[in-house]
């Protein structure tokens, strides 16, 4: 593609995201929406191009771009280790009894702390980039499992982590396929008794 060709269409593109980002941010549509690929959430400020960032304010003040490495597992180690809070997560760590003094649990809540969690990944699995451990990381809380050497070894680096992810997901699963099913029977039910 030509660079003429492909600068058009990039300043094309862009136009069109930041109007549409404009457009939520201006209906006050700012709520999160979760990313179905990688379990993130993603909101019409975080999700807006970097170029609108200065030209959006609140109560006229401006806003101002904030990132803390690692969040997402700071914020799960929180909710593992304060159980009496009334979040799914808490909740369901206090069902099981999860326990925040094993030595795999503290190191992951530490590291994630400190916001080098990926770091630790990457060194202890060796692998090439921080973005690869991250993934990895992701996978491991979010996703499902691909099986392989280097996955195995992140799971074996944080086993309580990994095994509360497994079961609170398996849990989630199954509770959805559960409502899933008992709205189809019921729809059925109901079309049968019409």
């Amino acid at each position: 593609m030509p660079s003429k060709v492909f600068a058009k269409a990039k300043k094309k593109s862009s136009q069109i995201v930041c109007k549409a980002a404009l457009e939520r941010f201006k209906s006050k549509v700012l709520s999160p929406i979760n990313h179905n690929r990688n379990g993130r959430l993603y909101s019409a400020i975080s999700s807006s191009p970097k170029v609108l960032l200065p030209a959006l304010s609140y109560d006229g003040l401006p806003l101002m771009e904030l990132d803390m490495s690692n969040v997402q597992f700071t914020l799960l180690a929180y909710a593992l280790r304060n159980q009496s809070l009334n979040n799914t997560i808490s909740q369901y760590a206090r069902t099981i009894k999860f326990h925040t003094t094993s030595t795999d649990f503290k190191k992951f809540s530490y590291l994630a702390a400190k916001g080098k969690l990926y770091e630790e990944v990457q060194n202890y699995v060796g692998l090439k980039d921080r973005d690869t451990a991250k993934e990895f990381m992701f996978t491991m809380i979010f996703g499902l499992p691909k099986y392989n050497t280097s996955d195995a070894m992140v799971r074996s680096l944080f086993p309580s982590v990994n095994d509360f992810a497994y079961r609170f997901k398996l849990k989630l699963a199954i509770t959805k396929l559960l409502l899933t099913r008992f709205r189809g029977l019921s729809q059925i039910y109901s079309s049968e008794t019409s």
